[in-house]
């Protein structure tokens, strides 16, 4: 009798590995509202996310620019990362030779490839110690065909006791990550 119910859950359980094989192998397109990716090595990606706006990965060089004028001051490396839901990840550079935390934020589409997002992160002396925060509010747009974008955005920063001590604007080109 105990090898008959285990004979039973066992086919109960291949029957569910099953579906999930084929859920994940890209045969069940959209499962309760989840569009699976196909589990192909010669589709990238990031073909999936072109349809879905500014949702996905994205290389950026950021410039630090003066507010008055526009000219560059620097550029350097960073990644945003824009998630399903409005919310957002950021990890720059920029801030060298002060270490700073990743950032973490929010962004929401406005019309016609337009969107906005603002993070903030943690900003730190060079012994470690806390220093203060560093709010930035981006304007972005899409290019037609999905694979990169342009931005501006104004940055403030904060002390420990919450003052305003700086205000920094900023340029960055984007394109997918893939």
């Amino acid at each position: 009798m105990r090898s008959f119910w285990i004979g039973k859950i066992g086919a109960s359980a291949m029957a569910a590995v099953m579906v999930i094989g084929l859920q994940i192998s890209g045969t069940a397109d959209n499962v309760d509202g989840i569009k699976w990716v196909p589990a192909r090595s010669d589709v990238k990606l990031a073909e999936f996310s072109k349809g879905s706006g500014l949702e996905g990965s994205w290389n950026l060089t950021v410039t630090a620019r003066n507010c008055q004028t526009g000219d560059a001051i620097r550029s350097f490396p960073a990644m945003h990362t824009y998630m399903f839901g409005g919310t957002m990840q950021d990890f720059g550079t920029g801030g060298a030779p002060l270490p700073r935390s990743s950032g973490q934020g929010v962004w929401s589409y406005a019309s016609n490839r337009q969107y906005a997002a603002a993070f903030q992160f943690f900003r730190f002396n060079a012994d470690g110690s806390y220093a203060g925060k560093q709010i930035n509010r981006l304007q972005i747009e899409l290019s037609p065909a999905g694979d990169d974008y342009t931005s501006s955005s104004m940055a403030q920063t904060f002390d420990v006791a919450g003052n305003l001590v700086a205000t920094n604007c900023f340029t960055a080109a984007g394109t997918r990550f893939e």
